[in-house]
């Protein structure tokens, strides 16, 4: 876990420059004239709720083989609905437009899917997945269900600094994020050639820490009050990831473990829409997404995952 400190030590080199860089004392007006600033800290809150929908890596719930000649095979992808999450921010800014802010998201969200069997196919269960021995198949009539539970949480605190740009407002930032990620996936199978029915459980998860880095545009319509914004984020995370599961066949019982393991996960957030301002509080509506960057965390599965949706924001400021 040392490969923690060197890119620690240039994240927070480069926040202590951000913030210790100059700035801008003045707004402009709507008639291009600059104002100057309050001459005092300006603290804010946020509250913000999102609408996401992920995505796994395969994204596959079961894969069904034909057992006659004619019979297409076919695979049977998780059936996703989108769930809430919702996201916490404190901070203040000072008369230059320099500031700190901390904010808290999360997300769970869960599905499910179910098939009947005929007598013609069979049912893959894991396939591949050396954690149990290459996967279970059952041949048909069965009934075979699954659900899965992703679990994201993230934390960040990181200095920021605000630019005005004639109209157009943008805001920098750099600092640290730790984030969590945990997926479970569960698994039945009714089968009357089994004595009992089969059941499998499998976990993973993934913590880091790391260097976050992230930039935003504003930018207002003729009244200034309403506009748009855009920004994005990277986050590159140091932590560990591990695994484990067990599974009941026909009387028998297996299990296993992936201990604790040293992984490094690149984050990517973006996010865009509309923006209405008022004196005291500024609404915000549009879309959000993040990437979590390799993060196939159960057996078999590789890739990234992702989670896309519909955000709503409302900032307070005092």
């Amino acid at each position: 876990m040392r490969a923690w400190f060197g890119p620690v030590r240039v994240c927070l080199a480069i926040a202590l420059m951000l913030v210790a860089s100059p700035a801008s004392t003045a707004d402009s007006d709507a008639d291009g004239t600059e104002a100057p600033r309050s001459g005092r800290i300006q603290w804010f809150g946020e509250l913000g709720y999102r609408w996401a929908q992920p995505d796994v890596p395969d994204g596959t719930a079961f894969r069904i083989f034909s057992r006659s000649s004619v019979g297409p095979n076919r695979r049977i992808p998780f059936d996703w609905d989108a769930d809430s999450g919702y996201r916490i921010s404190l901070g203040f800014e000072d008369p230059h437009g320099m500031g700190l802010r901390l904010r808290y998201a999360q997300l769970d969200t869960d599905t499910g899917v179910q098939v009947n069997l005929g007598r013609s196919d069979a049912l893959d269960v894991f396939e591949g997945a050396p954690e149990f021995g290459g996967g279970f198949r059952f041949n048909g009539p069965n009934q075979g269900t699954t659900f899965l539970e992703i679990d994201t949480q993230v934390y960040d605190i990181e200095g920021t600094i605000k630019h005005r740009h004639g109209r157009a407002d943008s805001v920098f930032s750099a600092g640290f994020r730790y984030a969590e990620m945990s997926q479970i996936q569960s698994v039945d199978v009714v089968d009357p050639d089994l004595a009992a029915p089969f059941f499998a459980l499998a976990r993973g998860s993934f913590d880091g820490f790391g260097p976050t880095f992230a930039a935003e545009v504003s930018i207002p319509f003729a009244s200034r009050r309403s506009g748009f914004y855009v920004g994005g984020r990277l986050s590159y995370l140091f932590g560990e990831s591990e695994g484990d599961g067990v599974a009941f066949s026909n009387g028998a019982f297996g299990e296993y473990r992936n201990p604790s393991a040293d992984e490094t996960v690149l984050m990517l957030d973006a996010w865009l829409g509309y923006q209405l301002e008022t004196r005291r509080v500024r609404y915000r509506i549009g879309w959000q997404g993040e990437i979590w960057l390799d993060t196939g965390l159960l057996p078999g599965v590789q890739g990234d995952t992702t989670v896309f949706g519909l955000s709503v924001e409302a900032a307070f400021k005092p």
